[in-house]
């Protein structure tokens, strides 16, 4: 196995990686290979931060179990309750937008069967237009933070009526916005605060395996945050 995951990393098909193999709670097997940082030579370790992407989306939404568990919102609420940008959002059908009928509710966003999606060319040119915008402005004091771009996003079409139909998208992007409203914290604050899954804490920014920067502190655009608990 340490053959394998060596030659991958030299062979440049992954820039690091991190393997960790437990059985009844015990770890049999781990091992670490490849860069932290390629450019300055600086090696992976067991403790470097990743950037999690869409893996961040389970951490979301236990954020918001968190807050149902505590009596602080419902699964069946409106999305209007929190976010009222949402009230009069479109909906594209056939080429053409047409009214909404009925409501987004947390649970919708929870299945992703809001409707709402992610960027997908001429498919979605509003959304394509805003996350370019929210990419470009990412490291500038100009950044859109989660309830702006959640409440951007509420001007953009809806791909179908809500809890229709399944679509992978944004809706992970909108509960960071509802987790920040409900709880009066940023994001990364209350994930610090209930430690999900027993991370050590969660927060918006740090070195993925490039050693680059992500683009925001908040979960802007992908949804993704690192499980660390300090700015990287």
């Amino acid at each position: 196995m340490d053959e394998l995951i060596d030659s991958l990393c030299r062979q440049g098909d992954y820039m690091c990686l991190n393997v960790l193999v437990q059985r009844d709670g015990e770890t049999v097997y781990s091992k670490t290979a490849g860069y932290a940082d390629r450019e300055r030579e600086i090696p992976a370790r067991e403790d470097t931060i990743f950037h999690l992407y869409s893996m961040s989306k389970p951490v979301t939404a236990a954020a918001v179990m968190k807050l149902w568990e505590d009596g602080l919102l419902d699964l069946m609420d409106p999305l209007t309750r929190y976010l009222p940008a949402f009230r009069d959002q479109p909906v594209r059908e056939d080429g053409r937008l047409v009214p909404r009928q009925g409501e987004i509710t947390i649970q919708d966003l929870l299945n992703m069967t809001s409707g709402i999606p992610y960027p997908d060319g001429e498919e979605t040119p509003e959304m394509s237009r805003l996350f370019e915008e929210a990419m470009d402005k990412a490291e500038g004091p100009d950044a859109i933070g989660t309830v702006e771009l959640a409440n951007r996003i509420a001007q953009t079409p809806l791909m179908f009526q809500p809890g229709t139909r399944w679509r992978y998208g944004a809706s992970a992007d909108i509960l960071g916005a509802v987790v920040e409203v409900v709880s009066g914290m940023r994001f990364g604050e209350y994930l610090r605060r209930f430690r999900p899954f027993g991370s050590p804490a969660a927060a918006g920014a740090g070195s993925d395996c490039s050693g680059s920067k992500p683009p925001h502190s908040d979960p802007v655009s992908d949804g993704a945050f690192l499980v660390d608990g300090k700015r990287g």
